[in-house]
């Protein structure tokens, strides 16, 4: 089966392709153990440009259950929704859809997350290891969010699978034969604790994935805050206007990031706003870092790694990468926790507020975050006219963090107006 599938996925070793399978999914009431397996591989198969493409056989092969069953299983998530099938000369490709079930209560599972995900690997779903006993190592890889070890009682596991506890004893039996999942009881009248193993050539690619997804996260901190100051909270809506000079100032800072890091490239920015003001235009920061590159001895720009990567990876790829993790949101409640920022800045400390800003970020990605709690927990007219009263009431002149005091006793209001902890 290795062999086949390493001729499957065209030279790529069957280790280092994994994706990313949304963990609403897996907790879901709809979606049957088998076809949680099927969209493994297709996330797992799946990337930016490509949808993938697969024969019945082919998918026969990665996932060990019959055509039959893999015909009406691909028939279910299609009725779900889930995918849309288009048929190829190479086979069938799926398009995968994002959906959230109304009603689906996520088999008693609290605090599931809309934007978590579980890291799957072809390798595991090719492994002997029943569909069954596959969802209930995603279940635990969630239960534990990242830590070593995840805790949980038999009981609730059966829960969750819909099975009888000798039934998640099987599972859990067939996991540790396959060398994935260990397990240990520390209190003999506590919760059992089971730790996922992976072969370490699967750690070493996760390892050099999160990696690179620091870096990428790193340069849109930076960016965000270069263009924050020169634009203005409109630099959302400036980005789509401006795909060209928006991805020369985004492979600037990735080279710099890569070379120098986060902090000192963070460094630069700032040094360059004191220097120059923010009335400069958006790509001036591009020569900037190249010079500063320059000087250091550094050359990333010219090699041919750099080439490739900016050629592969279009404006489309990294608007669509960093939104999926919560940066430069183009939604309406990102927008209103800008224009209140703004707002209370402005009104804090005065018309010299950009430089301000400059010097003190993190104070202000700070008032951001409360802001966007309120916008989420009130919606936009209604954190805009508490803005207008707190503005009123207090007047301006104060300590930009004083907003931070006012809002949490907003959102903590007992007359209906939102709860802090919930909103947040």
């Amino acid at each position: 089966m290795e062999l086949h599938l390493m001729k499957i996925i065209a030279g790529k070793s069957v280790e280092t392709y994994f994706g990313m399978l949304p963990e609403t999914y897996v907790w879901s009431d709809k979606i049957s153990h088998n076809g949680i397996r099927i969209l493994a591989v297709l996330f797992a198969r799946w990337t930016k440009k490509f949808w993938p493409v697969l024969t019945n056989d082919e998918l026969s092969e990665m996932t060990g259950m019959s055509t039959a069953t893999i015909k009406r299983e691909i028939s279910q998530l299609k009725k779900l929704g889930l995918i849309r099938v288009t048929r190829t000369k190479e086979g069938n490709q799926y398009e995968l859809i994002r959906v959230e079930f109304a009603g689906d209560t996520y088999r008693g599972r609290n605090g599931v997350s809309r934007d978590a995900s579980a890291k799957i690997f072809i390798s595991m779903t090719a492994s002997e290891i029943s569909s069954g006993a596959l969802r209930l190592w995603l279940m635990l890889d969630r239960v534990g969010r990242g830590h070593e070890w995840a805790w949980s009682s038999q009981s609730a596991l059966a829960k969750y699978m819909g099975v009888k506890e000798r039934q998640i004893r099987v599972y859990l039996d067939e996991l540790k034969e396959a060398g994935l999942l260990e397990s240990r009881r520390p209190d003999p009248l506590g919760k059992n604790e089971y730790r996922l193993t992976r072969t370490p050539v699967m750690v070493k690619v996760a390892e050099e994935h999160d990696a690179k997804e620091e870096i990428r996260n790193a340069v849109v901190r930076v960016t965000g805050r270069w263009l924050t100051a020169v634009i203005g909270p409109s630099f959302r809506t400036w980005i789509g206007d401006n795909d060209e000079v928006f991805r020369s100032v985004w492979w600037a800072t990735v080279e710099a990031v890569q070379l120098i890091g986060e902090e000192l490239t963070a460094g630069k920015v700032s040094e360059t706003l004191k220097t120059y003001g923010t009335d400069c235009p958006a790509d001036f920061i591009v020569e900037i870092l190249d010079e500063w590159l320059t000087d250091l001895g550094f050359e990333y720009a010219d090699s041919e790694e750099a080439e490739e990567d900016q050629a592969e990876e279009t404006i489309e790829d990294i608007n669509e990468s960093v939104q999926d993790r919560g940066y430069l949101d183009f939604s309406a409640e990102e927008a209103c926790a800008d224009e209140l920022t703004i707002k209370w800045l402005e009104a804090s400390v005065g018309d010299d507020w950009r430089t301000w800003n400059v010097e003190n970020v993190e104070t202000t990605d700070e008032i951001h975050d409360c802001m966007y709690i309120m916008v989420s927990a009130l919606g936009p007219d209604g954190a805009r006219g508490r803005m207008d009263d707190v503005i009123e009431s207090y007047g301006t002149g104060h300590d930009p963090k004083f907003i931070i005091k006012i809002l949490d006793e907003i959102l903590n209001a007992t007359d209906g107006s939102g709860d802090y902890a919930t909103a947040a």
